[in-house]
């Protein structure tokens, strides 16, 4: 299109723009219904209809959302191309033109916005909430630079042959951040599944399916991810091998998200909570709790989770619970944090709250007595009275 701008007549050299736009425009029909699919497939879980899970209820909405945003750019490229022309003439009229595609662009994609929120199941935006508040923070810049670049598009009205690059660019940046947020709330509000109540981000099944080879939750509490993974090594755990086998459990569980010291490291997260052998264990049982549920559960049999513990706690070697040295307010973020809030909001720290510091320290005893699904973490006197203090303040 591009190279025979001065070597084709008209009529072909528009033939060949419509030719590229109708498969631009098919690539994003076919990728449109994927991702959506991943985030909201509906009635698929229930009857496996291809059609069904393609058409799911976010595909048209994102559809035309995404139709409009391309629509918006392609008038923010022209903008770019019209503020390095020379002829000031030429420049006015192209920003004038560009103005056309990029502002009802963004005067309807509002209404398409809300139509596919609208279409998200209440319990996918849950996680969108609470502790890890990532939809949140990043609408919020969905707000702020789509209205920055609506107006900003419209100020370029003001004076069209003047437009300096710079405003452009400023323009098409600002563009780009609004597209790269929804994007990132998109990614974010579905996890912890790959599918949407079907497969879990590390491609371990929710539920029994048939040909799933046993890489189901049920499936591998009872019989053990190491005897039904495909690609491991060791199928038994030994004292000689433990290290080296729970490294393999890391590697199917856990590295689809996390690397051991890079990418999303659990090397940092561990040196922030100086967690024990004993400590991490205690905690891998309720990561699905963990975060507002942005983890799936941990799937093994005992023994594979001390495995996993082992050798998380290699990573960052802990030679023995440390004495308590820190605040009460660091205790609650480095042992309680990753399920609960220090605000109202949560029902567990309001009603120790609301409570006396002995009673505090007295059910601290026993945290499961208090919910089935914390971690028995076994606080030592000085720990639950240091922690009690800080809650009853």
């Amino acid at each position: 299109y591009l190279y025979g701008w001065n070597k084709l007549d008209r009529r072909t050299h528009l033939w060949f723009g419509w030719v590229y736009f109708i498969a631009a425009f098919a690539s994003m029909v076919v990728i449109n219904g994927i991702i959506t699919f991943m985030l909201t497939s509906g009635k698929w879980v229930e009857n496996h209809e291809f059609w069904v899970g393609f058409f799911n209820p976010t595909y048209f909405p994102s559809l035309f959302s995404r139709f409009a945003f391309s629509l918006a750019l392609a008038g923010i490229y022209a903008l770019v191309t019209a503020s390095l022309q020379k002829n000031a003439e030429l420049k006015g009229k192209i920003v004038k033109w560009s103005a056309r595609w990029i502002v009802p662009a963004f005067i309807v994609l509002p209404f398409f916005v809300y139509w596919y929120i609208g279409n998200i199941a209440p319990q996918v935006w849950a996680s969108a909430k609470g502790f890890m508040p990532t939809a949140t923070r990043y609408a919020n810049l969905i707000v702020i630079f789509s209205i920055a670049t609506f107006v900003l598009s419209l100020l370029t009205l003001v004076k069209p042959k003047k437009i300096h690059v710079v405003l452009s660019l400023v323009v098409l940046a600002s563009a780009f951040t609004t597209m790269w947020a929804f994007e990132f709330i998109r990614e974010s509000i579905r996890k912890p599944y790959i599918i949407d109540n079907y497969m879990y981000g590390n491609s371990l099944y929710k539920t029994p399916k048939a040909g799933d080879g046993g890489f189901n939750l049920e499936h591998i509490n009872q019989k053990g991810v190491l005897k039904t993974a495909k690609w491991v090594q060791h199928r038994e755990i030994a004292e000689q091998n433990q290290i080296a086998a729970g490294n393999e459990i890391f590697r199917v569980q856990c590295q689809s998200c996390h690397t051991a010291d890079a990418y999303r490291g659990v090397k940092n997260y561990l040196q922030q909570r100086n967690w024990d052998t004993n400590t991490i264990a205690l905690m891998l049982g309720s990561l699905d709790a963990m975060h507002n549920g942005v983890m799936p559960p941990f799937a093994g049999t005992e023994p594979e989770k001390s495995a996993l513990a082992a050798y998380l706690a290699t990573i960052h070697p802990v030679a023995q619970k440390p004495e308590v040295t820190m605040s009460g307010k660091m205790m609650f973020q480095n042992n309680c944090a990753m399920c609960h809030r220090a605000d109202p909001g949560d029902v567990v720290y309001s009603g120790l709250k609301q409570m006396d510091q002995e009673t505090i320290v007295a059910m601290l005893e026993d945290l499961q007595a208090l919910n089935p699904r914390m971690p028995n973490l076994k606080l030592t006197e000085n720990e639950r009275a240091v922690l009690a203090q800080w809650l009853h303040e």
